[in-house]
């Protein structure tokens, strides 16, 4: 039986809003030593933040508003610099499909998403997709 994503996924899941500023996405992402956050309106995924998006728009719009980054930092929301509409895998999918998505995606982190509820249940690195196919033995049966 393939190894399903909901056995590997990291939960629960922390997220941002659109009007989350990005003070509030670093603060979040060092709390709990995460590197990518969704960004839901309700319980719809509109989008992702990782921690290079929060570095690269950083020193580009402190610099072109000519602004302090204090002001940036609590000024620019997720919705401004988070990468719309990600691609997702469901907690059923197999870690084959993950692998093949991070195979394919040069993406860090794929959110899991409940297809009957549209909530966002996991979110899962190519490490999570690793560590699950070497547990599984997948790997020495190869």
């Amino acid at each position: 039986m393939p190894i399903q994503v909901s056995a590997f996924m990291s939960k629960p899941v922390i997220t941002l809003t659109p009007a989350s500023t990005l003070r509030e996405a670093i603060e979040k992402m060092e709390h709990h030593g995460v590197r990518h956050v969704p960004v839901v309106e309700g319980t719809k995924l509109l989008g992702i933040v990782s921690d290079r998006d929060v570095y690269k728009t950083l020193p580009a719009i402190t610099a072109a508003q000519n602004v302090s980054i204090a002001q940036t930092l609590d000024s620019v929301t997720a919705e401004m610099v988070m990468a719309a509409v990600p691609l997702t895998v469901g907690p059923d999918d197999s870690v084959l499909t993950a692998a093949k998505v991070f195979a394919t995606r040069r993406i860090g982190c794929v959110p899991v998403v409940d297809a009957e509820t549209g909530h966002v249940v996991g979110i899962v690195t190519p490490r999570d997709v690793l560590r699950a196919i070497a547990r599984s033995g997948a790997l020495a049966q190869a």
